[in-house]
């Protein structure tokens, strides 16, 4: 052995000599393994802290939910002018103006007319449990009966004046026809009718008190004032006949005709003034009739000189004729106005004859 060789232990075999690049290896693969074990932890502690994080989200989500769910307005409350009549539940289903449409159509409904509802019925928002809240049909109804409200009425108008206020025109028309009927014999048939004055109805919205009845509407219409008129006369009337058929008496008409007397002949033609009560509304009456009018022959007269004066012969017997005449018999409140008679047709039935006598003139 060499000096200076130091002894290999084991076998004998040489023993390699560490070289600092040997060194460096080793030492970073320590530093490898020391960091690998440093970041594993830190990976872990992510991890959880992700896992953390998505826990605490989900419990504050459920609570978010909760809060909105047993805090939200679930349900309306049914104001009508500010006071509160119901609570319903909040439905996707349920149109809210619709419930008002049908509470106004159940009003219009039981009344037989449009209305006019005067308040405005509000639904607000509102939280409420499955005890404080009614059903549809309940609110309907109670909406039904808690609002006021106009009708729709028809006026009844005389030369622009409102005389009575009729719930429809079935009312009004029903009014009409008794105000006409009262100026019609019972054994006649009216063809029409017509009014003097502008009689017009209207339609318009009024409270529901300001309504009258059909008997007040009639006593309006019917209601008579006292007029000074002046009267025509006619065939066959005498002061007796006159006051009669005008609802006055002779002494009445004597007072409002001076230099009249009680056994006075009226001619045809003549003129009395009548104070007579006449009514708000004059009815105008047609009534349609036929008869049969006898037409007078005429005589024709022929001088003849071979005859002594004085002395007549009738040459041609002469025959009246006969006419069947349609016509319109016309009536004022019930009295006949000849003035207004008007003839419709006429047809000759039997042609008059005419009548022919001689005339002596020696």
């Amino acid at each position: 052995m060499q000096r200076g060789s130091k002894p290999v232990r084991g076998s004998g075999a040489p023993v390699r000599k560490k070289t600092n690049k040997t060194v460096a290896v080793r030492s970073k693969k320590r530093q490898s393994r020391k960091t690998s074990r440093k970041g594993g932890l830190l990976g872990s502690l992510k991890q959880l802290n992700i896992k953390l994080i998505g826990l605490c989200s989900l419990a504050l989500l459920i609570v978010i939910l909760s809060i909105f769910i047993f805090t939200r307005n679930n349900a309306y409350r049914i104001l009508v002018n500010e006071q509160e009549i119901g609570i319903i539940r909040r439905d996707r289903n349920v149109d809210l103006d619709e419930l008002v449409e049908f509470a106004v159509f159940a009003i219009e409904n039981d009344i037989s007319t449009r209305i006019l509802k005067n308040e405005e019925v509000k639904f607000v928002p509102a939280r409420a449990n499955n005890r404080q809240v009614i059903d549809v049909n309940i609110a309907i109804m109670r909406i039904s009966g808690s609002i006021t409200y106009k009708v729709e009425a028809v006026a009844i108008e005389v030369d622009g004046v409102t005389m009575a206020l009729l719930l429809n025109e079935e009312q009004a028309e029903t009014v009409k026809n008794r105000v006409v009927q009262r100026f019609i014999p019972n054994d006649s048939t009216i063809e029409r009718f017509e009014f003097l004055e502008d009689y017009t109805h209207r339609r318009l919205f009024v409270e529901l008190d300001e309504l009258n009845t059909q008997s007040e509407a009639y006593n309006a219409l019917t209601a008579t004032n006292r007029s000074l008129v002046v009267h025509t006369v006619q065939s066959g009337e005498n002061l007796t006949i006159i006051a009669a058929r005008h609802g006055t008496t002779v002494e009445a008409i004597l007072a409002l005709n001076p230099g009249r007397s009680a056994n006075d002949i009226l001619g045809l033609g003549a003129q009395l003034v009548l104070s007579l009560p006449v009514p708000v509304l004059s009815v105008v009456t047609y009534e349609r009739i036929t008869f049969l009018e006898t037409i007078p022959r005429e005589t024709t007269n022929i001088e003849n000189n071979n005859m002594n004066r004085g002395q007549n012969r009738v040459v041609q017997h002469g025959q009246d004729g006969e006419a069947y005449v349609t016509a319109l018999r016309v009536r004022v409140n019930g009295i006949e106005d000849i003035s207004r008679f008007e003839e419709i047709n006429r047809e000759i039935t039997v042609e008059p004859v005419p009548e022919i006598v001689e005339i002596g003139m020696r």
